[in-house]
């Protein structure tokens, strides 16, 4: 049985409601039903509101790698919105996951590339980070690309200076790459 998520540090507030024992229970018992390894549990925060016939639940999750999961859910009866927001967030979660597994293969695939195909897919990752973007501004040096695409620093900032000469980047700084022609990286990437 997987356990990443057994215990997480679960804070229940309520908005014009008093949290009953049975609702905080009800609430940390969801909350450690998430039993996925990833993204890891830090704490979650649940608040229950009440107004009228309303009833409405958000939860908020600060998990692992800095990512923060929120979800909110109304319905007319208070643990029909609890059970809705718990499954929105298990959704969100399995889709950060595989993500997460996405990105793992790419990168497996990536290793049986030669360089400028490796820098190339490495640039159109980042940009894909940022949409709509032109320019990509590098979290990492030179060195650290290296030894994450498995390559030497000399080829990385060799194959940079190559797609530079034949227009596809341009590189204003060490750190900050423009991409002036993502068909032709599209086309290393394929």
């Amino acid at each position: 049985m997987i356990t990443a998520n057994a215990h997480p540090n679960v804070k229940v507030t309520g908005r014009h409601l008093q949290v009953t024992d049975a609702i905080n229970d009800y609430c940390t018992r969801k909350i450690e039903s998430l039993h996925l390894d990833y993204p890891k549990i830090i704490e979650a925060h649940v608040i229950l509101e009440v107004e009228k016939y309303r009833h409405s639940a958000e939860v908020v999750l600060v998990c692992s790698n800095h990512i923060t999961i929120e979800a909110c859910e109304e319905t007319n009866d208070m643990y029909a919105a609890i059970d809705a927001v718990v499954d929105k967030v298990a959704r969100q979660m399995r889709t950060l996951t595989a993500q997460e597994l996405g990105r793992a293969q790419n990168h497996m695939l990536l290793l049986i590339r030669n360089a400028q195909e490796r820098i190339a897919a490495f640039l159109l990752e980042m940009a894909a980070r940022a949409p709509g973007a032109d320019s990509v501004e590098l979290p990492m040096s030179r060195q650290d690309i290296a030894d994450y695409l498995g390559l030497t620093i000399e080829t990385v900032s060799r194959t940079l200076t190559q797609l530079e000469a034949e227009a596809a980047i341009a590189l204003p700084t060490s750190r900050r790459v423009v991409l002036r022609n993502r068909s032709a990286l599209s086309e290393l990437n394929a």
